[in-house]
Formats: C-alpha cells, structure tokens, sequence
C-alpha cells in the first residue's frame, strides 16, 4: 500500500506532527445534522461504485461501518454511533 505523504508546515511540526498522509479537501462542506444519514450512505456505498469495486456487497468492506448500521454487527474498531448523536426528532 503507497501513502502520500508531505512535509507538515511549520505550525502543525511544532506540535509534533511529521507527516501528511492525505491531502486536504478543497470541496469540504459543513453538513446539518439531518444530512448525516445521507452523507454516511454514500461513503458506505462507495467501495461497490463503479470506479472502484472493491466487494460485491458494500456490507462486505472490512474497513466500513455498513454492517453495523444495516446489520447491527458488531466493528473491528472503535464505533460511536451517529445516531445517539442526532436530537430525538432527527433520529427517526
């Protein structure tokens, strides 16, 4: 596996940072709240995406949290789930 990686600037060494393994999205958007159900079904989806088909399934991608969402299994990693996050009216 290859990783980009750069020279941090100055400001992020002096705190210890020594590399930047991915660069820094310029179409970064802040998203409501309410959005975030949609936004995370898009990332899921994307390992099945034409450009990549990477599984079958996008439950199937290892480094995904769609089982846990479509199928309440259990992560190999650390999960909080957004949904305890989002105000009782949204989580419906």
């Amino acid at each position: 596996m290859v990783f980009y990686h750069s020279e941090s600037p100055e400001k992020e060494k002096e705190k210890g940072k020594k590399h930047q393994v991915f660069r820094l999205s310029f179409d970064a958007k802040p998203i409501d709240l309410s959005e975030v159900g949609r936004v995370l079904d898009y990332i899921h989806r994307n390992p099945v995406s034409k450009k990549w088909q990477l599984v079958q399934e996008y439950v199937d991608y290892p480094h995904s949290s769609a089982a846990f969402y479509e199928g309440g299994q259990e992560p190999e990693f650390g999960l909080v789930d957004f949904r305890g996050l989002l105000p009782e009216s949204s989580n419906e």
